[in-house]
């Protein structure tokens, strides 16, 4: 983007590409609250995708650049639920709704899965949404912080086999 694009937005951060380049997506808070944005690359004005209340973030652009899922944290508390929102605007879709955090958007290539972290809920497991049906399942439990491979044969997380999780200096890489 030009510099006078940029220094007209206001706190602009966690951003994605779209697949074919020609849009960014990020999170501002120009209207005021935490929301989603999408912008041209080849420059021009920035659309507001979303308008919840609380903080919308980390946007990422499916495979087919048709969705944007984002993270939304709308009681204030940090605990976050995963969104849909078409690329070109439209309706927000809720995908999760757990009382303890979502979080880390993982696309499958086909786009017709997010992979992500639970953040405590199933034993802070890595799972899966189908973006279909909205059906949730657990794919590897104990599963903290998790990265998709690029060919999507492994992930990549964080775990402490401690059961007493209050020692977060005992957080060990598996695969």
């Amino acid at each position: 983007l030009p510099i006078d694009a940029l220094a007209s937005t206001v706190w602009v951060e966690e951003f994605d590409v779209s697949p074919d380049g020609s849009q960014i997506a990020y999170k501002s808070a120009k209207s005021g609250t935490y929301d989603i944005w999408i912008a041209p690359t080849a420059g021009g004005e920035p659309t507001r995708l979303t308008d919840m209340p609380g903080r919308e973030m980390f946007p990422q652009f499916s495979p087919d650049g048709r969705w944007i899922a984002f993270e939304a944290d709308l009681g204030g508390v940090n605990v976050r639920d995963l969104y849909l929102v078409p690329a070109a605007g439209g309706d927000v879709v809720q995908l999760t709704d757990h009382p303890l955090s979502d979080a880390g958007a993982m696309w499958s290539s086909d786009s017709r899965q997010i992979y992500f972290s639970t953040g405590m809920f199933w034993d802070s497991s890595i799972a899966a949404v189908d973006i279909a049906t909205r059906e949730i399942r657990r794919v590897r439990s104990g599963g903290g912080s998790a990265s998709l491979s690029p060919d999507q044969t492994m992930f990549v997380f964080t775990g402490n086999p401690k059961r007493d999780d209050d020692d977060q200096s005992n957080r060990d890489i598996y695969v």
